[in-house]
């Protein structure tokens, strides 16, 4: 064999992989389909629809169920996008074909079009069960308490939260003499009782049923001491 049939060094060096980049809006086919996958593909991460239930977008705390439309906000944000990504294409029909499709992607039948058929996308499917599924976690507005531990950690997504009390967690804030004081006015200074309505509380905070107890308010001292109790216990279990 001669030198020259052997493969040059060039020849025994694969020529380097591209490295993978986030889909571009010009990527995307000019469809409902396309905006939809779009829509997903930009907002996915804060976006969930829950069958029978409708979307729920995260807003940095919990799941918030939406009310006012944030679904098409997001889907209008997608049309912006594909203006900004034109203008920095640099080919003429490319950049002439995204401008198009962003114009008639405008429209509000567009529009609704794209967060309907979102609705079916993988990416952003939660089923209802998988909702607030953990008793455990308590969603404070600083932060999610774990009960079983008492630790106070960051909000996260993957806790799929959708509840949130208005109360700020303080861990190392001890017990409050106040609330110590009003329950053995309440109670009569009956420690049982101050016992019993402490874990009654404790327990309310949960999202678990296995003592299947209801708790309920008989032969009350006063009306107040029970509307406060409740106002207070329900702040925490909003």
């Amino acid at each position: 064999m001669t030198d020259s049939a052997l493969p040059s060094l060039e020849d025994l060096i694969a020529p380097p992989v591209e490295e993978a980049r986030p889909r571009q809006m010009v990527d995307f086919r000019p469809t409902d389909l396309g905006n939809a996958e779009r829509l997903v593909a930009q907002h996915g991460r804060d976006l969930r629809f829950a069958p029978g239930l409708g979307w729920f977008a995260w807003d940095g705390r919990r799941w918030k169920r939406d009310t006012d439309g944030e679904p098409i906000r997001r889907a209008k944000q997608v049309v912006r996008a594909m203006y900004a990504e034109a203008a920095v294409l640099a080919d003429d029909a490319r950049r002439a074909l995204l401008i198009k499709w962003a114009t008639t992607s405008e429209s509000e039948s567009r529009l609704r079009a794209t967060v309907k058929l979102a609705e079916t996308e993988r990416a952003v499917i939660v089923e209802p069960n998988q909702l607030d599924a953990d008793g455990w976690l308590f969603n404070a507005s600083n932060g999610t308490i774990d009960l079983r531990t008492g630790e106070l950690r960051e909000h996260r997504r993957e806790d799929l939260l959708t509840r949130l009390t208005t109360v700020v967690y303080k861990p190392d804030a001890g017990s409050d003499p106040t609330w110590e004081s009003f329950l053995a006015r309440i109670a009569g200074g009956n420690e049982e009782l101050i016992g019993f309505l402490q874990r009654a509380t404790g327990y309310s905070l949960t999202g678990h049923t296995g003592e299947e107890v209801l708790s309920t308010s008989t032969r009350p001292r006063s009306r107040r001491s029970v509307s406060t109790f409740r106002t207070a216990s329900g702040r925490s279990s909003r």
